[in-house]
C-alpha cells in the first residue's frame, strides 16, 4: 500500500493492484469476475423534452452533467456551454433538477438545449460522449453504453 495526498491535508491509502497484494487479502475480498455496474431501473414515468427530435440529426451529441448532487452552481456547466458553443455538435444539458436561473446560467448557446432532468436508457444511445463531474451514476451508465467520458 502507498499513501498520496488527498484534500484538505489529509492522507489517502491506496492500493496497487499486484498478485502480491493480494495474497495477502482476506478471500472474501478477491474480486475474481466483474459482471457490469448496477444499473438503477428506468423511470417509470418520463416525458421527453419538447426538442428531442433534435438528438436524431447528423449532429455528434455531447452531454453535459453535474450530476444531482454537486450542482448549486454552473461551476462545469458554464464553462462546457462556452467552450462547445462554436463546435458542430449539438450539447444536451442535464441540470440536475436545478432551474437554470439558479445555476447563473443566462445564456445558452444556439447549439446547446437544456433539461432539468433527462433519462439515460433513453438518452444515452444517441450520445457521442459525456462531460460530468463524476458521478457514480451517470459514469457507469455512460461507461456501460460505451459512450467516452470527459470527468472535470
Amino acid at each position: 500500500m502507498s499513501a498520496a495526498p488527498a484534500s484538505g491535508g489529509r492522507r489517502a491509502r491506496s492500493m496497487d493492484a499486484t498478485a502480491a497484494d493480494a495474497s495477502r487479502l482476506p478471500r472474501a475480498l478477491i474480486v475474481s469476475s466483474f459482471d457490469g455496474p448496477l444499473q438503477a431501473d428506468p423511470p417509470t414515468t418520463y416525458t421527453r423534452p419538447s426538442w428531442w427530435p433534435d438528438l436524431h440529426g447528423p449532429t455528434p451529441v455531447v452531454h453535459v452533467t453535474q450530476g444531482t448532487l454537486a450542482n448549486t452552481s454552473a461551476d462545469l456547466i458554464g464553462p462546457a456551454l462556452r467552450g462547445l458553443a462554436d463546435q458542430n455538435v449539438l450539447v444536451v444539458v442535464a441540470t440536475g433538477n436545478r432551474a437554470t436561473e439558479s445555476l447563473g446560467l443566462t445564456e445558452v448557446p444556439a447549439n446547446a438545449r437544456v433539461a432539468l432532468f433527462l433519462s439515460y436508457e433513453a438518452l444515452l444511445p444517441k450520445v457521442s460522449a459525456m462531460v460530468t463531474n463524476g458521478g457514480y451514476g451517470g459514469v457507469q451508465m455512460a461507461l456501460a453504453d460505451g459512450v467516452p467520458v470527459v470527468v472535470a
